[in-house]
């Protein structure tokens, strides 16, 4: 998704609502989870985040929409599964196909729900990227999160004190 931030912007909340299904069918609640929050600048950025199934099972999101509107859900059904390790593999190998250049390495931190087990900083060119990596609690998923756009803008994803609260 691609989104103009306006000046006054303070703090960007990611949430999304689940309901998760055993292999044998069953079926949890409906639950709506903070997945954090960080501080904003103005300017223009690009947010990519995907969810990968960690263990076998069935899950429905909700995502909430940016300016309102209906949402359909969006279901995610693993019959296998994905190592952690695998999926870090899998990004240090796309991001140097990419020739991006490393700028920070932010190590591991917990973020809300997330344990946050892969972060950087990446440029090339003037343009900043910021990929983090982490586990879900208690869902059996793992979230990648990507955002691109100018330093001052991308910046504040990559500050892990900046997201708590």
């Amino acid at each position: 998704m691609k989104m103009i931030l306006p000046g006054d912007t303070a703090r960007l909340r990611h949430y999304f609502q689940y309901e998760r299904g055993s292999c044998s069918g069953e079926n949890s609640k409906l639950e709506k989870v903070e997945m954090g929050s960080t501080s904003s600048s103005s300017g223009e950025v690009k947010i990519a985040y995907y969810f990968i199934p960690l263990v076998k099972g069935r899950w429905a999101f909700w995502p909430e929409p940016l300016f309102g509107g209906e949402t359909e859900p969006r279901l995610i059904e693993a019959g296998c599964s994905c190592s952690i390790e695998d999926i870090i593999e899998k990004i240090n190998e796309n991001i140097r196909l990419l020739n991006f250049t490393v700028v920070e390495d932010l190590g591991k931190w917990q973020n809300g729900p997330i344990k946050v087990v892969f972060s950087k900083l990446y440029t090339k060119n003037g343009e900043y990227i910021y990929v983090e990596c982490g586990k879900i609690d208690d869902l059996g998923l793992a979230r990648i999160l990507v955002v691109a756009g100018a330093k001052n803008v991308v910046a504040p994803y990559a500050n892990p004190a900046a997201k708590k609260g």
